[in-house]
């Protein structure tokens, strides 16, 4: 496995770019932001993200 690929990482790398476009102020718009940015997350892209660490699929 690559050490230095984790899956969850690249997931909040995602997140984290996302959330700063919106450039949300406040704590609410932030989980306002959070809600609209999940759906962005298909399962495809989560277990490319798997894969990509060196996972293998069962």
């Amino acid at each position: 496995m690559f050490g230095h690929l984790y899956p969850i990482k690249m997931a909040f790398s995602k997140l984290k770019a996302i959330l700063r476009k919106a450039a949300a102020r406040t704590v609410a718009d932030l989980w306002d932001a959070i809600r609209d940015v999940l759906p962005r997350f298909t399962p495809m892209e989560c277990a490319n993200y798997f894969s990509t660490a060196g996972y293998e699929q069962e």
